[in-house]
Parts: C-alpha cells; sequence; structure tokens
C-alpha cells in the first residue's frame, strides 16, 4: 500500500485536520485541504494545491524506502484578497508505521492594524 495514504487525518483535539487528496513520491508533495476550527479570523480551509510535503528515508529494516515512518510538514498561509490580514500555520512531524501523524504545530498571525501573534498549536496526534 503507497504511504501516506490517502484520507483524513483529524488531531486529537478536533481543531485541525489534513485531507490527503494526492501525495507525490517523485517530488513529496501532497495536495488536499487543510481546516482549522479557530484562528484569530475565525475558521480557516485551505483547499488550492499543494499543502504539505513527506520525505521518506531509507528503512534498514525493511530493506526500502516508501515505507512509514517519514518526515511529513503542513505549511498553508490564508491571506485574503484585500490583505487585511495573513496567517500562516505550519506543522512538522512524523507519518508513523501505524498511519498516524505525531505533529508540532505554529501559527504566526499579522493584520492590518498591527496586530501580531506567533502561537504554539502544540504537539498532536493526528488519527484517520
Amino acid at each position: 500500500m503507497a504511504v501516506p495514504e490517502n484520507g483524513t487525518y483529524r488531531s486529537e483535539d478536533g481543531n485541525f485536520s489534513l485531507q490527503i487528496a494526492a501525495a507525490n513520491a517523485a517530488n513529496g508533495q501532497i495536495s488536499g485541504t487543510y481546516e482549522a476550527s479557530y484562528s484569530p479570523e475565525g475558521p480557516l480551509a485551505v483547499t488550492n494545491g499543494i499543502v504539505a510535503h513527506f520525505s521518506w528515508v531509507f528503512n534498514d529494516g525493511q530493506g526500502t524506502d516508501g515505507v512509514a515512518p517519514f518526515n511529513l510538514g503542513i505549511s498553508v498561509e490564508v491571506r485574503p484578497d484585500g490583505r487585511q490580514y495573513c496567517i500562516y500555520d505550519r506543522w512538522a512531524g512524523v507519518y508513523q508505521t501505524d498511519n498516524s501523524l505525531l505533529m508540532e504545530g505554529c501559527r504566526s498571525y499579522v493584520n492590518s492594524t498591527g496586530v501580531v501573534q506567533a502561537t504554539s498549536l502544540g504537539t498532536l496526534k493526528f488519527k484517520k
């Protein structure tokens, strides 16, 4: 079975999800949807284009690559056309052998009135 597996992975706190629609093994790009139930501007949904990347390592135990565990990162930006604000959500973590994600997240936010925030989103497990 190809990994990362397509499907929707939800964080254990229920606030974040990554839906993997397609994963390209040649360049490590993941297309799909990223959602967050909260932000300084309300819920977020990023559905266009590449929302994550992954990188395999050679697995000595199985004598191959293309198998879990491997690195996976989510990187999304939200900036409306009027540029009233910009939000970056970043997650770095690992796609595990049980087809779950162990991720550490952070968020930065800037708005047009000068409000700035840099916050941790925590360390969370995402499961299908």
